[in-house]
């Protein structure tokens, strides 16, 4: 994935991203697990039923307290009628110690 230039998106967010799609990629669930806010849980684990090649990173949008950051890429299972273009927004938040913490995907 190129350098991000988005000035709604931190480094720490960055880091937090990469390391999540690295797990969606290797298939690593505790990899994963640990990229996301700890109370998420194993809501997303269904993700990994879909692989995806990752391509990039849209615009990101502030949303309240959150940054959302759309990443965008293809299904690598092509599924007939499915377009194989998708994107998943990655929700960030900030918790109560100002870190920023992947609390939900789109």
């Amino acid at each position: 994935m190129n350098e991000v230039k988005d000035p709604l998106i931190e480094d720490a967010m960055i880091t937090k991203l990469k390391s999540a799609i690295a797990a969606f990629v290797s298939k690593d669930l505790d990899q994963f697990h640990a990229a996301l806010a700890p109370n998420v849980g194993t809501a997303h684990d269904y993700l990994f039923d879909h692989p995806v090649k990752f391509t990039g990173i849209a615009e990101a949008v502030k949303e309240n307290d959150r940054i959302l950051v759309p990443v965008i890429g293809e299904r690598l299972n092509k599924e007939e009628g499915y377009s194989p273009d998708i994107r998943y927004t990655f929700y960030f938040e900030k918790n109560k110690d100002g870190v920023w913490k992947i609390v939900s995907i789109d």
